[in-house]
Parts: C-alpha cells; structure tokens; sequence
C-alpha cells in the first residue's frame, strides 16, 4: 500500500510506517519473491527533522516488539557506493555543468537498484547479522 506523503501527518505515517513494518508477511517476505525486504519511506526535504524523529519512535517502537531494525540512510549508501568506485570527485566537480535530467539518469545507471543498491543493502544486513 503506497501512501500519500503529500496528503499525510507524520503520525499517520508512522502508524502506516509500524503496520507495513511489522507485519508478518513483510518480515517473512511473504509476496516478496523472497527478495530482500526493505522499506524506503520517500519525504520532502522540509520534512527531514520530522523524519528523523518519527524513525528513531518507530526503530524503538519496532525494538520494544522485538523486531530487529537495520536503518540505512539511502543518500548516504549512494555516496559511498559513488566514492568505492571513485565517481564521486567526478560528480562533484560536473555537477554544476550538467543538467538534473541529465544528472539523475546518470546515477539512476550507475546506482542501478537491482544490479547496486539491493546487493549493497543485503551486503549490510548481512554484516549486521
């Protein structure tokens, strides 16, 4: 169920946020393909401190249940994925030179989610295992 960050409180997503996390079939991966399961909660960058607070309440929240939470900051993956394979410095300096269009189907290749960022993120939970 996709919900409408636009048109939502921050209570009603964490409430949206604690049911979809929780649920049995997320954490047995039931519909899932087996793939791995995570969660990205997309939110306006005006938004940033209210987020931050609703995931440290939902992180306790979920721990109080007994449900084991690994929270990966996706730009902060991006970064270190872009400096490992020493894109990043380029990045840097082209950023202002080349266009958001072009920008954003530039990393959307390199941080493919299949191919990059979901063998990045099983690769973390397998460490924190």
């Amino acid at each position: 169920m996709k919900i409408d960050t636009g048109k939502t409180t921050i209570q009603e997503r964490f409430h949206h946020l604690l049911s979809v996390i929780s649920s049995e079939r997320f954490l047995k991966k039931q519909g899932l393909g087996n793939e791995v399961p995570f969660f990205i909660c997309p939110y306006p960058p005006e938004e940033s401190n209210d987020m931050e607070r609703l995931q440290k309440q939902l992180v306790n929240k979920l721990s109080q249940s007994g449900i084991r939470v690994l929270v990966i900051n996706l730009y902060d993956l991006s970064v270190e994925i872009l400096k490992q394979n020493g894109d990043w410095d380029w990045y840097l300096a082209e950023e202002p030179k080349i266009t958001k269009a072009e920008l954003k189907e530039d990393l959307q290749s390199i941080l493919d989610i299949e191919n990059v960022l979901t063998p990045a993120i099983a690769g973390l939970m397998q460490q924190a295992d």
